[in-house]
C-alpha cells in the first residue's frame, strides 16, 4: 500500500492497481503459493483471538464481529463463545492462515 492509500501489484514488469479488497486477498493468496502462512494468536480454550496488526478482508471482518465480542482494551483482540470456535477455525483455514 502506497501512502496515498493505493494498493499496486507487479507482475511481468508491469505495475497494477487493486482495489483495497482485492490487495488483500491476493497477500493471503500470495502466503498460500509461498507457502508462507500468516500467523494469528488463537486461544482456543479462551476464545481470544489476536487480530492486532492483521488486515483482514472486509466480508471476514464483520463476519468475525458480528459472531464475537471486543476486548476492553483493544477491538482488534475479539473473544468468541465456545460453539462458535470451529467456525472461526474455518475461516481462518479458508484464508491459509495457521492459529497458533
Amino acid at each position: 500500500m502506497l501512502p496515498s492509500g493505493e494498493y499496486l501489484w507487479f507482475e511481468e514488469q508491469n505495475f497494477y492497481e487493486l482495489e483495497p479488497e482485492i490487495a488483500v486477498l491476493a497477500m493471503f493468496n500470495k502466503d498460500k503459493e509461498m507457502n508462507s502462512p500468516l500467523t494469528i494468536n488463537w486461544d482456543k480454550a479462551q476464545g481470544q483471538l489476536n487480530l492486532q496488526g492483521i488486515m483482514l478482508p472486509t466480508t471476514y471482518v464483520r463476519w468475525l464481529w458480528a459472531l464475537s465480542k471486543p476486548d476492553s482494551n483493544s477491538y482488534k483482540i475479539r473473544y468468541f463463545p465456545l460453539i462458535s470456535c470451529h467456525l472461526v477455525e474455518a475461516a481462518f483455514k479458508r484464508l491459509g492462515c495457521t492459529l497458533v
